[in-house]
């Protein structure tokens, strides 16, 4: 799947300080096409996509700007020299910032952890009256499953597992002639970025990894499409809690015979009455904020092609920035 071109200056939704760079970036962009077929996975792209796409805020958007200009300045040599080491300059802060965004988000994870064999009561007192985060991909396992109903989000798919060991949840499937497929607890931010690469994530979010606001329930398809930047939820206005699925790989719609183009979070009735009856908070959806960060990421990853060449990035010592010299805002 080709990547979109980035705008042309006139169409480039940029700032004063923008626009003085864009035409440079554009020319590197062009010569790192040229060696595409060679190294598909190393353009500029994730850098312009980001600085082009700048939802991140004022000061993330100059500080990337201010890097923009370092290498453009930070340059020995004049004419074709001169072109030559900008634009590898860019190319590398590209890499940086591609590698970043998809160690972020691409989990490590397998994730399949069912509850404990216990009552249905049992466990939905239990995610009722807890008072604290889970702490654990299990514990944030089964809270996702509690508060969604034991279904995936998207489809209204019912976890397979969880109508083996609750016979109350398979009575429900069947009266509503519902799939069953294996069901996944998916984390907005994940947990981890690599195997091996627990801090970083620890940074982001600190202890809240597992918290509600952060997960949901995902069929075992989709949520790999989704750990693969493919697909990202954009909130539809004056509709709470609901968001289109926004993708522009077709493979995610087509997992189904009606594949879901919207979405509306809930927490499950028989959850929130348990909640009631206890005195406690209703477990809160995915958060609309972190929700909209992660789908100016994956859109940045669309726009650069980063998505495409995910595995290839995350494993290929050549193409890891980390093995070259940063550059400095």
């Amino acid at each position: 799947m080709s990547s979109p071109s980035l705008p042309s200056l006139s169409r480039a939704s940029l700032s004063h300080e923008g626009q003085s760079v864009w035409p440079t970036i554009l020319s590197a962009e062009q010569a790192a096409l040229r060696v595409a077929s060679r190294k598909p996975a190393r353009n500029t792209r994730t850098t312009s996509s980001a600085f082009a796409h700048h939802s991140f805020g004022a000061i993330p958007y100059h500080q990337l700007g201010q890097q923009i200009t370092s290498c453009l300045s930070a340059v020995d040599g004049e004419g074709d020299l001169e072109t030559a080491v900008q634009n590898e300059n860019l190319q590398n802060l590209g890499l940086q910032y591609r590698n970043k965004i998809l160690r972020v988000f691409r989990s490590s994870s397998n994730n399949l952890m069912p509850i404990e064999d216990s009552a249905l009561d049992t466990v939905r007192d239990q995610v009722a009256n807890e008072k604290t985060a889970a702490t654990t991909q299990r514990g944030a396992h089964q809270n996702a499953l509690v508060r969604d109903g034991f279904r995936c989000t998207l489809t209204g798919v019912y976890d397979t597992y969880s109508t083996q060991l609750f016979p109350a949840i398979d009575a429900r499937s069947r009266d509503t002639n519902a799939f069953l497929g294996v069901a996944q607890c998916a984390h907005i931010f994940p947990e981890t970025a690599e195997d091996g690469d627990k801090n970083r994530y620890e940074k982001l979010m600190g202890p809240d990894v597992h918290e509600y606001y952060n997960i949901m329930t995902m069929r075992v398809g989709l949520r790999h499409l989704f750990d693969q930047l493919d697909f990202w939820f954009e909130e539809v206005v004056e509709e709470k809690n609901t968001y289109d699925i926004i993708s522009h790989n077709d493979v995610v719609f087509r997992q189904f015979a009606a594949p879901p183009r919207r979405v509306t979070f809930r927490v499950d009735p028989t959850l929130v009455a348990a909640c009631n009856a206890a005195g406690s908070e209703t477990p809160k959806l995915p958060s609309p904020a972190l929700l909209a960060l992660r789908a100016v990421c994956s859109l940045i990853a669309h726009m650069s092609g980063a998505g495409a060449h995910g595995d290839q990035i995350l494993h290929d010592p050549e193409e890891t920035p980390s093995s070259r010299t940063e550059v400095k805002g």
